[in-house]
């Protein structure tokens, strides 16, 4: 009874550091509508999805596999680890970037793109956001979790908020490239941080030299690549056939929407390591279901009311961004249509992080294969003619269909129920 109060203390933290750097993120995206022109906004957004499709492919699966092995590693088998995913990740980060450079720059895999300094300072983002990924992932592990998200969910978007305040006294224009290497500058110091973080309070422990890392990591990798095409395909998508003013719009609206999902966010930041900790120890399930139920149903109550706040004021909101009022309002139905999804996967709960903990990561990307199929037809088909609405419905209706399929996978083969029924 003390553990599950204690995690449910910490889950009630973490929602507290997510809620005030929901505000500083919400400043910010509202604050760069407003300095910059709709279409700056629309390839910042781009810019942005290829980094964070790219902090998923570039460490192949090392970040996946930190959450489930790092746990109990020494200080030298835990640097052995380290050094085998750093040298990974800057190796992939070179070709992702000259492969990336080449297509935008040579085969105009992005409409309207002619100006390739913030293409520029995107390449140098990469490699930095990446290793911050695998880090934040031994620190999770850890179970050190305020130390995994405070630099990442309030720290960086209250630094990027206060750069718009302090560039133009710098007499520097606010662009995708200025903001690009500021961003760059704001991981440097959180990966430096991370790193010290990740080797603090471990004992020394034996030089465990794992030979399986490697291949183990590469097992992952595609449930990341998955994961994160199933968030992003959709705006790279808009970015191809629509173009950077719709992908603006679009944009903010999956902001918004995030902000209803931050239910699932917060549970996985919390129970990932107890999910860890279950399957290495082989724990008792019914314990292990005494800590998921209370918490999984909080974390869907605060999603719920984020949309029932979207639902009352999402298009007042909408209102606020841009230079004239009616902007970017035309995002509000997506705003619902991608909430109502993300309110989907709360409620079912840690389904993917479950069978990853257990070893049964076939299943996750199983389920992912057939979430990703099925959202490349939908944008494929409903994004010319319905537009962004389109690829928001593409977008939930593959989020529902994975997490379906998972959940069936995690109560028959776990014997766990992660939702909130």
């Amino acid at each position: 009874m003390n553990k599950v109060k204690s995690i449910s203390k910490i889950l009630r933290g973490t929602a507290g550091i997510f809620a005030l750097g929901m505000a500083f993120s919400f400043l910010f995206n509202w604050a760069i509508t407003k300095v910059m022109s709709q279409e700056d906004v629309g390839f910042f957004q781009y810019f942005i999805s290829i980094i964070t499709l790219a902090m998923v492919i570039i460490p192949l699966g090392y970040q996946s596999l930190a959450q489930r092995e790092a746990i109990g590693l020494g200080k030298l088998a835990l640097n052995n680890f380290s050094k085998q995913a750093t040298i990974t990740i800057l190796s992939t980060a070179v070709l992702f970037s000259c492969i990336w450079y080449y297509g935008v720059t040579r085969l105009n895999w992005v409409k309207g793109l002619n100006n390739f300094n913030g293409l520029k300072a995107a390449l140098l983002v990469i490699p930095i956001y990446s290793l911050n990924t695998f880090f934040k992932s031994v620190l999770q592990s850890q179970n050190k979790v305020y130390q995994s998200i405070i630099p990442d969910v309030l720290i960086r978007p209250a630094l990027l908020l206060l750069s718009l305040l302090i560039l133009p006294l710098l007499g520097l224009g606010i662009n995708p490239e200025t903001l690009l290497y500021v961003l760059s500058c704001i991981l440097i110091c959180s990966l430096i941080y991370a790193i010290v973080n990740s080797f603090k309070k471990i004992t020394i422990g034996d030089f465990n030299n794992q030979p399986k890392w490697f291949k183990q990591a590469l097992l992952l990798l595609p449930i990341g690549l998955l994961y994160t095409l199933n968030e992003r395909i959709d705006i790279v998508m808009i970015s191809k056939i629509l173009g950077p003013i719709d992908n603006a719009i679009y944009g903010v609206a999956f902001k918004f929407a995030a902000f209803s999902g931050f239910g699932i966010v917060i549970l996985n930041q919390v129970l990932v390591p107890q999910y860890a900790k279950h399957f290495k120890e082989k724990g008792d399930v019914n314990e292990l279901q005494k800590i998921i139920k209370p918490n999984v149903r909080k974390s869907f109550f605060l999603s719920a009311l984020v949309l029932v706040v979207l639902l009352l004021f999402g298009e007042n909101l909408l209102s606020l961004f841009g230079k004239s009022t009616s902007e970017y309002t035309s995002g509000f139905t997506t705003i619902i249509i991608l909430s109502f999804g993300q309110l989907f996967n709360v409620a079912v709960g840690s389904v993917g992080y479950i069978l990853t903990m257990a070893k049964l990561e076939k299943y996750v990307f199983i389920g992912l294969a057939l979430g990703i199929l099925s959202n490349l037809i939908l944008n494929s088909l409903l994004v010319p003619k319905f537009e962004i609405q389109g690829a928001a419905i593409a977008t939930s209706t593959s989020m529902i269909l994975w997490n379906v399929v998972m959940l069936i996978f995690v109560i028959r083969k776990t014997k766990i129920n992660p939702t909130i029924l």
